[in-house]
């Protein structure tokens, strides 16, 4: 069944030479089918598709698609690792628009990344576990692929700094390859710094903590829609009381959305498959321990 002719000389074969009629279905819809016949026809003229041919691809079009569908390939290009911290106000932003902030840092630093397919092209960046909202990190991770090698990367980090957003910092550079695992698959621990304002003695909670057998808070369970008791305890790899000791020009950035120079607790968690404890929980356990804290500072990811 013909829905809609899509040249000339089939539509005129149709119409003017077979005298076929299109066809009423008594839908209740007032429709003139000659006028859509002449509709037709006056689209298909300003198209330009007179003759009955068979479509080829055009060369070029198939060598572009052909192109592009190879850098889906993971060996095509090169693939780096790059560390940075994320500090002070710019911790309000989402990890989403994190995403867009890096692209625009790249693009102003004229460093040229392999783009994704499809209608909305992206620059090839991976990143790990979304950081929490508020929360300054000193170690996160993305991935980038990029079309030419990268041979001092010294110089690369000097030229992203140098475009980069306040409280972005870039750390470090190291090369990886299509065999390994992503930033997600690769997290083993997240560690956190949570100062102490005032309360029970932090040697004792501490002691407490790493005493007990469970840890337990409320969690909300959506699919319930009620708070239920997780122990989480399991998660807590290392807990233990100390100072940040940071450049001072960090501590800076870092103070003035968090203040961090007051000692604390560092608290080390599990990370399976991008999942930990949240730093609200932390947060939790502590209050309930007779602590008055800050908010939380990531210090330390460990990769496998």
């Amino acid at each position: 069944m013909i829905v809609h002719h899509s040249n000339l000389e089939t539509l005129e074969k149709t119409f003017d030479i077979d005298k076929r009629k299109l066809v009423c279905y008594h839908c209740g819809v007032a429709c003139d089918l000659k006028g859509m016949v002449e509709e037709r026809r006056d689209f298909l003229k300003g198209m330009g598709a007179f003759k009955n041919e068979p479509y080829v691809p055009p060369a070029v079009l198939k060598k572009d698609i052909v192109e592009l569908r190879e850098k889906r390939n993971q060996t095509v290009g090169f693939k780096y690792r790059i560390e940075f911290s994320k500090i002070g106000p710019i911790t309000f932003i989402s990890h989403l628009d994190l995403q867009k902030v890096m692209a625009r840092i790249f693009k102003r630093a004229t460093l040229e990344t392999l783009h994704s397919e499809g209608y909305n092209i992206r620059p090839l960046l991976s990143f790990g576990p979304a950081l929490t909202l508020g929360i300054s990190s000193l170690t996160e991770y993305f991935d980038v692929r990029v079309p030419t090698e990268w041979l001092d990367f010294e110089s690369v980090l000097e030229q992203l700094q140098k475009h980069s957003e306040p409280g972005i910092i870039f750390n470090g550079i190291s090369v990886i390859d299509s065999k390994t695992p992503s930033i997600q698959d690769s997290a083993k621990s997240f560690t956190y710094f949570i100062p102490v304002k005032s309360g029970t003695e932090v040697a004792s909670v501490v002691s407490k903590l790493s005493s007990q057998e469970k840890i337990l808070i409320q969690s909300f369970s959506k699919k319930d829609q009620v708070f239920l008791e997780k122990d989480i305890k399991p998660m807590i790899l290392d807990i233990k009381s100390g100072e940040l000791n940071l450049n001072e020009q960090i501590m800076e950035i870092i103070d003035e959305v968090s203040p961090c120079r007051a000692p604390g607790i560092f608290v080390t968690a599990q990370v399976n498959q991008g999942a930990s404890i949240r730093p609200s929980e932390i947060i939790d356990v502590l209050t309930n321990s007779g602590l008055l804290v800050e908010r939380p500072i990531k210090v330390a990811i460990e990769l496998n």
